[in-house]
C-alpha cells in the first residue's frame, strides 16, 4: 500500500494500525473493503477457508460461557498479537481466507474422477502422460499465505490497574454479572492480518510479474475461473474464449461509458499472465 494510495480519502485503512499489515477496524464493511483492496493490489484472490455469516455482528450473549482474555502474544496465535492495555475482551469469531494457490481441498474428489477418466483411456497407452499433464495444469500449489480476521469485543468499563491475578479474576467476575444483566457496553473490533509476500510459496506474485501491465478486469478473472472449473486449462484456449468475450463486450458497449474506445475496462490478458 503506497503512500500515494494512503493520501486518497477513498483508500480503505485500519482504524488503528499496529504494523503495516496488521491492525483493526470497527465494522465488517470496513474489513471487507480492506480485503478487497488488498486482493486488488496483489492481483490475487483469497477465497474463504473458514467464515461465518454472522461475522462482524456476533451476539456476545450467544453460545457458551465466555473466556475473557487480556492479551494475546503473537507466538501463541497466527496472524498477529493483541497487546495488553488492561481492558478485557472476548473472541467472538474468526474468518480465514487462503491464497487461491493454497491447498486443494477437492484433491481427493478430483483424483477419483481422474482415475475413472484414465481407466477409460488406458487403451490409448498414454495414461501416464495425461496424469503428468493434469498435475502440471493444476492451479493449487499448497501456498500457506492466509488473510486472518478476528472479531473481538472489548469492555473498556472493566479496565484493570495494576495487572494482577486478583484484579483479572475480579474483573472477569464483574463482567460476567454485567453481561448476564444485559448492562454492559462493548467495543467491537475486527483485527485483520494480511500476509506479506514472503509467506507465499510455489507461485509467482502477479503484482510483481504484471506490475507494468494493465490490471485484469474482475469479469475476466471470473471467466478464467469458470473455464478452469469446466476443464479448459490450456492458456491458448482460455485466451481465445476471453478474446470472444472482449469482442462481444466491445460490440455491445455504449460509447463513452467504458472509455474512448468502448472497451478500455475489459481487455484480454496475455497468455503468460493467464498461466
Amino acid at each position: 500500500m503506497s503512500s500515494a494510495d494512503k493520501e486518497s480519502p477513498s483508500y480503505p485503512q485500519f482504524d488503528t494500525e499496529l504494523t503495516p499489515s496488521y491492525g483493526y477496524v470497527g465494522t465488517w464493511e470496513d474489513a471487507k473493503a480492506m480485503k478487497e483492496f488488498f486482493e486488488l493490489q496483489k492481483a490475487l484472490r483469497f477465497p474463504a477457508l473458514r467464515t461465518s455469516t454472522s461475522f462482524g455482528k456476533t451476539d456476545i450473549l450467544k453460545g457458551k460461557r465466555k473466556k475473557y482474555k487480556w492479551a494475546e502474544a503473537d507466538e501463541y496465535v497466527a496472524g498477529g498479537a493483541i497487546p495488553y492495555d488492561g481492558v478485557p475482551f472476548i473472541i467472538l469469531d474468526k474468518n480465514i481466507y487462503e491464497c487461491e494457490y493454497g491447498v486443494d481441498h477437492k484433491l481427493k474428489r478430483k483424483s477419483l474422477r481422474g482415475n475413472r477418466h484414465n481407466q477409460e483411456n488406458d487403451a490409448e497407452g498414454n495414461t501416464q502422460k495425461k496424469q503428468a499433464a493434469e498435475i502440471e495444469k493444476r492451479k493449487k500449489r499448497n501456498c500457506p499465505a492466509k488473510i486472518r480476521m478476528k472479531e473481538i469485543m472489548k469492555f473498556p468499563d472493566f479496565q484493570i490497574d495494576p495487572d494482577t491475578r486478583y484484579n483479572r479474576n475480579k474483573g472477569a467476575e464483574n463482567l460476567n454479572a454485567a453481561i448476564a444483566q444485559g448492562a454492559v457496553r462493548g467495543e467491537r473490533r475486527i483485527y485483520i492480518y494480511f500476509p506479506p509476500d514472503s509467506e507465499h510459496r510455489g507461485h509467482e506474485l502477479r503484482s510483481q510479474v504484471c506490475a507494468t501491465k494493465q490490471h485484469v478486469d474482475g469479469r475476466v478473472l471470473c471467466l478464467i475461473d469458470h473455464l478452469v472449473e469446466e476443464g479448459v486449462t490450456l492458456a491458448e484456449e482460455i485466451s481465445q474464449q476471453i478474446s470472444l468475450c472482449v469482442q462481444d463486450a466491445a460490440a455491445t458497449s455504449q460509447p463513452g461509458k467504458d472509455g474512448a474506445d468502448g472497451h478500455t475496462k475489459l481487455s484480454c490478458p496475455e497468455e503468460a499472465d493467464i498461466r
